[in-house]
């Protein structure tokens, strides 16, 4: 079985509807016989997603322009307490299945920090991109 998605993440083979999803990060990749195979290149995708039935907040980290991968993203509730965390990708794209409702996202990288607060709506995606400072 293949499928991948290249600078984002996918949900294939993910039954979402049946399965809570809490975070996940970086690439999913499925090697079929003939090796890897199978991916799209771009952004997040949401193919396989039933984004009716969820909130999702995804997104990408940048420093200068650049995609920072290997950074923390943690995901804070409206009280400003920890609830998930996920490492970006190799292309500094990163996402949360979360409840609706006010979140903060803080980055956490050796090439500095960044913060976004974003609300998240049951049945969207929500998109933010967080900007690096030293």
């Amino acid at each position: 079985m293949c499928g991948a998605t290249v600078g984002g993440l996918s949900t294939e083979g993910i039954d979402v509807a049946k399965e809570t999803v809490i975070h996940w990060s970086a690439y999913r990749w499925r090697k079929g016989p003939e090796g890897m195979c199978g991916a799209t290149v771009g952004g997040l995708s949401t193919e396989g997603i039933d984004v009716a039935k969820e909130t999702v907040i995804q997104g990408s980290v940048t420093k200068g322009g650049t995609p920072v991968s290997g950074g923390y993203v943690r995901l804070l509730d409206a009280g400003g307490d920890f609830t998930a965390e996920v490492v970006t990708s190799a292309t500094g794209q990163f996402r949360f299945f979360a409840a609706p409702g006010q979140w903060t996202l803080r980055v956490l990288s050796p090439g500095g920090r960044g913060e976004s607060t974003v609300t998240a709506v049951h049945g969207q995606v929500t998109e933010t991109d967080i900007a690096l400072t030293s």
